[in-house]
């Protein structure tokens, strides 16, 4: 009888184990979901002066700085006040891929924005412009067993990032499913002229600030490549309505101009939150 108690108890024990598996399992699920990302709520945080500065980025190079940008100037989100961290599963949440897609991605883009620069535009006390030519980041660190990597923006480039006053913001999920880079480069500067309703760029102020370089010298290409793209995307997937009309010098067109609303349900929400 006495083995009889013991091959119970073995049982009873093995019985446990396993529903305190489940129960560990079922923990971290909720927990792990509990965590989930409220991307509804992410706004971004850009400095005027990085908006209007002159650089290229590739779609993934840039979505790693929208995805810290949500949190620039907020110094909870900071370690030793540059390092950003970007997490694997963040991204892969945000962008909609899996999370072996998000590390390649990161871990390419990472490697690509390290040997990148921009070139920031700003004007002298004597009132010239003055362009100064930075790079993006200056350390990276990696820790791909726990899905965690690490930039830290270099000294020049902190006075846009921390601390900021003179900003663009506006929710994360409005540029989310654009393709092209400049159409969210783009419609920072269209969002930011929303309460006017109004915003007139020339051509080479376009090209300049993307750095096209020659690649769309031509008006025909820029509109179709560019510009059409653009304001589709805008007008698509973000809470505005624009409509875009060229501004011409003789018969040459030497800009365009956008007018800008909000639609109908963003405005009423708009309303609500204010």
């Amino acid at each position: 009888m006495s083995i009889k108690k013991d091959k119970n108890k073995k049982c009873h024990k093995k019985v446990d184990a396993v529903i305190d598996s489940c129960n560990m399992t079922i923990n971290r699920n909720v927990i792990e979901a509990g965590m989930a990302l409220d991307i509804s709520t992410m706004e971004v945080t850009q400095s005027r002066t990085l908006a209007d500065a002159k650089y290229t980025l590739s779609k993934d190079e840039q979505q790693i700085l929208l995805l810290i940008s949500q949190r620039s100037g907020d110094p909870d989100t900071q370690n030793n006040e540059g390092w950003y961290e970007v997490k694997v599963s963040d991204y892969a949440q945000v962008y909609k891929i899996s999370k072996h897609e998000a590390s390649r991605d990161i871990r390419e883009a990472i490697s690509k924005l390290y040997e990148r620069s921009i070139v920031i535009v700003r004007t002298t006390p004597e009132g010239d412009e003055e362009e100064i030519k930075i790079r993006w980041i200056s350390r990276v660190s990696r820790r791909p067993k726990y899905g965690k990597y690490g930039i830290y923006f270099t000294e020049e480039l902190k006075p846009y990032i921390h601390q900021l006053h003179n900003t663009i913001k506006y929710p994360l999920v409005d540029v989310i499913d654009m393709r092209k880079t400049e159409s969210r480069r783009i419609y920072e500067w269209v969002y930011d002229a929303r309460e006017t309703g109004e915003l007139y760029l020339e051509l080479e102020y376009i090209r300049s600030r993307l750095e096209l370089g020659g690649t769309y010298s031509q008006y025909g290409d820029l509109k179709r490549r560019i510009l059409n793209p653009t304001v589709k995307s805008i007008n698509d997937v973000s809470p505005l309505t624009i409509k875009m009309s060229e501004v011409k010098e003789g018969r040459k067109v030497i800009g365009v101009n956008f007018n800008i609303a909000m639609k109908e349900e963003h405005s009423v929400a708009e309303e609500v939150k204010e």
